[in-house]
């Protein structure tokens, strides 16, 4: 396996924890809400922490089978979204 891709999935594990970390703590502020609206579905159904870790659980995994297959800069496009999300997170926080 490419070493880049190696260091961008891990990257993308990381920053799934943080999204979720600080997508949860947002969450509990007044006023703050999920803009996302099929996670905003699943929050109200499901709840926060049991919907995150399901959907990241799985998104991680099907990226995780296909590294293989994956261009290098779709992996760091998420990456650097991610990356984003986490920062916007902390924003509200």
């Amino acid at each position: 396996m490419d070493p880049i891709i190696l260091v961008l999935f891990v990257a993308f594990v990381l920053l799934q924890v943080a999204d979720t970390v600080t997508t949860i703590k947002a969450l509990k502020i007044k006023g703050n809400r999920e803009v996302n609206p099929v996670m905003r579905w699943l929050f109200e159904r499901f709840g926060v922490a049991r919907s995150l870790i399901v959907m990241k659980v799985v998104v991680t995994g099907y990226i995780f089978s296909a590294l293989d297959i994956i261009p290098i800069w779709a992996l760091g496009g998420l990456v650097a979204f991610y990356a984003w999300v986490v920062v916007n997170n902390r924003k509200h926080i």
